[in-house]
């Protein structure tokens, strides 16, 4: 394998990425990484993988991706580096959008890997709120129906991982996971309606003990900023239709709209109970 540098040529770069790329896609596990681990070294390189070109960024990233694998559950690099790889693969996945695009070969190659090794494991131990929820939002804003159900489910597997391994989940992320289940987005997205709902059903038993809060700032402090606040009775009901176990904490929060002197508040609440249970 020949060195990698910023130095090189842009069809020089592809050249010796896509050697590295066909080398490290080979390799096990239990194979020897001291072998790549200069090349894994060069592949965050300020110039390689901040470079312009759409076709040396899928290569760094399908390397990248691989270098991971082989690592795990160690990465060689430090969390200023992973923080840059991960933003990497957030914009690379995008590719994965139709499978007409000339990008989606590699773009698939690392979504797959990633939703194999639970790379994003990685992610939830650092403090990148903003890649995860651009990660989420990412993959409900490209869901279609004319993707595989191979590249659904990578999807699924990606997003339940990183619930089920974040200490708390962001509010940010929670609106975008949740927006996805009410309208407009239920009846103009379907597709990522039907996603949301395969995430949440996976993650329910985990996220009932982090939503509190979330819903208190909705039902009983009443000061959430939360674009869904207005739609909190819509959202716990289509939660309940996924999972009622989701909502095991959340449910006597509505005490306070069932008891209270505001009059349409009691109303909904009460049509809300009436239509689930």
């Amino acid at each position: 394998l020949q060195e990698i540098t910023p130095k090189l040529g842009k069809e020089d770069l592809i050249k010796r990425l896509k050697a590295l790329a066909a080398v490290l896609s080979e390799m096990d596990q239990d194979s020897d990484t001291k072998t790549v681990e200069a090349h894994a070294a060069a592949l965050v390189q300020p110039g390689i993988i901040t470079h312009r070109d759409k076709d040396v960024k899928l290569l760094v990233g399908c390397c990248l991706a691989d270098v991971l694998r082989l690592f795990a559950p160690e990465a060689p690099y430090g969390e200023d580096d992973l923080k840059t790889v991960f933003r990497l693969f957030v914009t690379l996945l995008a590719g994965v959008e139709k499978a007409s695009n000339s990008q989606y070969e590699r773009a698939f190659y690392i979504l797959e890997n990633l939703a194999t090794v639970k790379t994003f494991v990685l992610a939830a131990d650092m403090d990148i709120p903003d890649v995860i929820q651009d990660l989420f939002d990412l993959f409900f804003s490209i869901a279609n129906a004319d993707q595989s159900q191979k590249v659904h489910g990578c999807m699924v597997d990606i997003m339940v991982c990183l619930l089920d391994e974040m200490s708390s989940t962001p509010d940010e992320v929670l609106d975008v996971l949740f927006g996805r289940l009410i309208t407009p987005s239920k009846t103009e997205k379907p597709v990522a309606y039907k996603l949301a709902r395969s995430v949440l059903g996976r993650a329910a038993g985990v996220l009932q003990g982090q939503i509190f809060s979330y819903f208190n700032s909705m039902l009983g402090s009443r000061d959430s900023e939360s674009p869904l606040a207005a739609r909190v009775y819509d959202l716990l009901y289509e939660l309940n239709s996924i999972d009622a176990l989701i909502l095991l904490h959340v449910i006597p929060l509505l005490e306070h709209d069932l008891t209270g002197e505001a009059t349409e508040a009691r109303s909904k609440a009460t049509l809300l109970l009436a239509k689930m249970f």
